[in-house]
């Protein structure tokens, strides 16, 4: 398994040399040989176990896809894959709606301590319940990663251009998002009363809103 490994290793180091492009998230070769794209982690799990099995696929162990080391890769069949995939994406749909629902309850009518915060009070709230309601509607799409549906895939809010000049607090101007864009929200952490809001910026929010 040593030599196997080194030899899988060695063709990990000879990708530098050889087109490679990514798609679906994932890395792919240019084979010369057979004038094809092919799939570096089936390669990788193939030079150190041999032919993959019909029906099986090959998993990576701590879900990025571009970790191609062979200690990170499993081959298992379709339905052992789907099964680890399904039962993360549940646990990680119900942490994120625990970690929403208690942002939620949490965010409650303050006394006005300073000069607009009943308004940030207000964004802070809307943006809480506006990020349920996306992904909701994320989670029953059932996908992974896709569009972010906060900024309309542009990966810019020009109604917060005076924060963080504007890019987009959900995907981070990346314009997709997934399970951990929403895992890591909390309108707490964006919007601050020390935030330099003038009355025009708050017009802006809330023709964006609308």
């Amino acid at each position: 398994m040593g030599r196997l490994k080194d030899k899988a290793l060695e063709f990990l180091d000879s990708l530098s040399n050889i087109r490679t492009r990514i798609k679906n998230g994932y890395r792919q070769f240019f084979d010369s040989l057979n004038n094809s794209w092919q799939w570096v982690h089936r390669k990788v799990a193939e030079i150190v176990g041999g032919s993959i099995p019909k029906g099986h696929e090959v998993h990576h162990k701590n879900r990025d896809k571009l970790d191609n080391h062979p200690d990170n890769l499993d081959v298992l069949s379709k339905e052992e894959h789907r099964a680890i995939h399904r039962n993360e994406r549940q646990e990680r749909v119900n942490r994120i709606t625990n970690k929403l629902s208690s942002i939620r309850n949490k965010i409650g009518v303050s006394s006005i301590q300073a000069p607009n915060r009943s308004n940030i009070d207000r964004i802070i709230r809307s943006e809480n319940e506006r990020i349920n309601a996306l992904f909701d509607s994320f989670k029953a799409s059932g996908t992974m990663s896709g569009s972010c549906t906060r900024c309309g895939g542009s990966g810019y809010l020009p109604q917060f251009s005076h924060i963080s000049g504007g890019v987009c607090f959900l995907c981070g101007g990346s314009k997709e998002i997934g399970f951990n864009d929403f895992e890591n929200f909390n309108a707490d952490d964006i919007f601050s009363y020390e935030d330099d809001w003038d009355d025009f910026d708050f017009d802006d929010y809330d023709d964006g809103y609308d």
